[in-house]
């Protein structure tokens, strides 16, 4: 799909692919034939950043190439009806361009995981048909966007859906591949093969359903916004994929107990953020976090301190590895005072903008005074100050409520969580119940809680609701591949 070669950036020690798009742009005319056509290798739409003035399409209509674009930006922003019009206008006004009628068959086009309307599917059939026969008079990449698509919806792609999505994603990459510099072929690529993978199997333990070339598909977009940072395609299904589908994979997975599915989620999202990309948009860092954090989850404190650090001028990432680096030397009691790792963690916290987000609308720097709060708990509880230990994770507690009750939270665990196992640690069941409860009401069924108010009403002799919360617990996890000790490793 694109050209790229691998660099290694000190961030938790993952060789990171950068992708080079190429953006020469121009147009050509097609052998004399009087047909203004796209040369080799241009995005179909026009755009301000690179000034194109002839048609991008073989058309002999001007407003048959400015219905086209009209219909792509519409089918890039997801609007496939009025795609489809647009593109249905443009076939009226030029019925010898192809690619109009093509644009007709990929907005009418089956979506993968929806009832397929027997109506549209029909439309889309002859459209293509129509575009087919056209091509004798077109350019090679469009006849390759065309035979790409008839692959999507015609028997030659496979006797079902799946394997005809699969041939429409396999013959997009290699278009794109063949003209790098197609901006429009990218993206329609990458959304291919996220199509391939948009329906994953019911999880099970220990197996990831996490696409396997979700993290490709973001490289590539990330490759598209990096020649052109308004392309309206490459932006909206970045931002869907990595924030709402590998994101909401991920934080599904951590609260569901699911180790092996959490790290697979977080290695697909580190593969698509560059350090450079946080840089352009510092509002990634929190995605970039996954590694780190699901380490800290499932208590896998040596590994946290195998994990090289992030770059300096990343300081919410920056901030949160020395957080978790804290709460692995405090958990494996490698330092009986305080670790150094804990003023490292303030000093970063105030080189993060105030003003500076994570996931979208978290404040970065409160997020971090969150884990300030949070390890300083740790450190206490592990120098038997118990008292300190509650005050510093009641008042991390009241900050995070103070921030509102996001769904899900910036913080990749629940406070409460955490409040409650020091006052079970401390031999507070009483305060531990209600601190479970609390949380309860906020995150429902959480089987990390429910565990928790478990053992706090075991702890009380109050045997039958202990029961009865462990059984809520063994539901709510049932999917885990680990077993949690308590609400927090």
């Amino acid at each position: 799909m694109h050209h790229r070669r691998f660099v290694r950036a000190r961030r938790f020690g993952v060789a990171i692919p950068v992708i080079f798009g190429l953006a020469a742009l121009g147009c050509q005319s097609d052998g004399g034939n009087g047909l203004e056509t796209s040369g080799r290798g241009h995005p179909l739409l026009r755009n301000t950043k690179f000034v194109v003035a002839a048609p991008t399409i073989t058309t002999k209509k001007a407003q048959a190439q400015t219905h086209f674009e009209a219909g792509l930006r519409s089918y890039f922003d997801g609007n496939l009806t009025a795609a489809a019009g647009f593109f249905e206008t443009a076939g009226e006004i030029d019925p010898g361009c192809a690619m109009c009628f093509w644009g007709v068959a990929l907005a009418l086009a089956p979506r993968p995981g929806e009832p397929e309307d027997a109506v549209k599917a029909s439309r889309a059939s002859a459209a293509i048909e129509r575009a087919k026969k056209l091509e004798p008079i077109i350019t090679a990449s469009e006849r390759g966007y065309i035979e790409a698509t008839v692959l999507l919806l015609t028997p030659a792609g496979g006797s079902d859906a799946t394997s005809r999505q699969r041939a429409y994603a396999r013959a997009m990459q290699a278009l794109a591949s063949q003209y790098p510099g197609d901006l429009d072929a990218v993206t329609l690529a990458a959304e291919a093969m996220l199509a391939t993978t948009s329906a994953p199997p019911p999880p099970s333990k220990g197996v990831s359903a996490a696409p396997s070339d979700a993290g490709d598909a973001l490289q590539a977009l990330r490759g598209v916004l990096a020649t052109d940072p308004n392309h309206p395609g490459a932006s909206r299904l970045y931002n869907q994929t990595l924030r709402k589908t590998l994101l909401t994979r991920w934080q599904e997975a951590m609260m569901a107990g699911q180790e092996a599915q959490a790290k697979a989620a977080a290695r697909e999202i580190e593969k698509a953020i560059s350090d450079d990309a946080m840089r352009e948009d510092p509002d990634l860092e929190g995605a970039a976090t996954a590694t780190v954090f699901t380490l800290v989850r499932f208590g896998h404190w040596k590994e946290i301190l195998a994990l090289p650090a992030p770059q300096n001028d990343l300081h919410y990432l920056v901030g949160m590895w020395y957080y978790s680096r804290g709460l692995a030397f405090t958990r494996l009691a490698q330092f009986l005072d305080v670790p150094p790792e804990q003023a490292e963690l303030e000093e970063a916290t105030a080189r993060v903008k105030p003003d500076q987000t994570v996931l979208g609308s978290a404040n970065a720097r409160k997020q971090l005074e969150i884990a300030i709060l949070v390890l300083d708990a740790e450190i206490e509880h592990m120098r038997a100050h118990r008292e300190n230990a509650l005050k510093q994770i009641r008042e991390a507690v009241r900050l995070e409520d103070s921030l509102g009750n996001a769904k899900p939270s910036a913080f990749y665990v629940p406070t409460r969580q955490v409040y409650g196992a020091i006052l079970l640690w401390n031999d507070r069941p009483r305060e531990a119940e209600q601190a479970f409860r609390e949380d309860l009401e906020r995150n429902p069924e959480n089987g990390w809680s429910l565990l928790g108010l478990a053992q706090s009403l075991q702890a009380q002799k109050r045997t039958q609701e202990a029961a009865e919360m462990k059984a809520r617990a063994q539901r709510a996890l049932a999917q885990a591949d680990v077993s949690p000790p308590t609400s927090v490793f």
